[in-house]
């Protein structure tokens, strides 16, 4: 779609200076988190591309949710983030909700799950119930990255007394033996 390659042509043209060497850039990026992919554009600026694309395009929200697909489909972290941006401001639409649920076992690092739930955070506060039972899903999956979204899906909902710190605890619980870093 031509507002999708817009955006990540912005992207690309505010690469940060110290990103254009790219052992430097792959250094960093794994130090950040490992096996993520970047452009190296800062988050500022990416939250900016965003923000100048979102008003426009909430005005269409099928348009919105398209732009968004392609963008997470990316893989890359800066479309990520504008993709969730994007969903997290019309999360109350099922289709938004159902998108988010399909992009959940595409995480492949931290970094894309805490913003990811970080945009949303305000579906999982408005339904503590969905919230829990889906938790409890992710919470048994084989993947890292699900589980981990499992556990802070719960933390705002939690923050907010929509759910119980003992509901919490007792899915929390199921991963107290896990060996996965975001444990530590």
């Amino acid at each position: 779609m031509k507002i999708t390659n817009e955006i990540i042509k912005e992207i690309k043209q505010n690469v940060h200076p110290s990103s254009k060497n790219k052992i430097k850039h792959k250094q960093f990026i794994d130090s950040y988190f490992l096996g993520g992919k970047a452009y190296g554009t800062r988050n500022p600026i990416v939250r900016k591309i965003a923000k100048s694309y979102l008003k426009e395009l909430k005005k269409d929200k099928s348009k919105l949710l398209k732009v968004s697909k392609e963008l997470w489909k990316d893989g890359n972290i800066e479309p990520r983030i504008i993709a969730s941006i994007f969903v997290g401001s019309i999360i109350d639409n099922s289709k938004a909700q159902s998108l988010v649920k399909t992009w959940v076992p595409t995480l492949d690092n931290w970094a894309n799950a805490d913003l990811l739930m970080g945009e949303t955070k305000t579906y999982w506060i408005d339904n503590p119930v969905q919230t829990l039972i889906y938790s409890k899903k992710l919470i048994t999956s084989k993947n890292p990255w699900d589980r981990r979204f499992g556990l802070i899906i719960l933390i705002f909902p939690v923050k907010r007394h929509v759910i119980s710190s003992k509901q919490a605890i007792q899915i929390v619980n199921i991963l107290k033996d896990d060996k996965e870093k975001y444990q530590e």
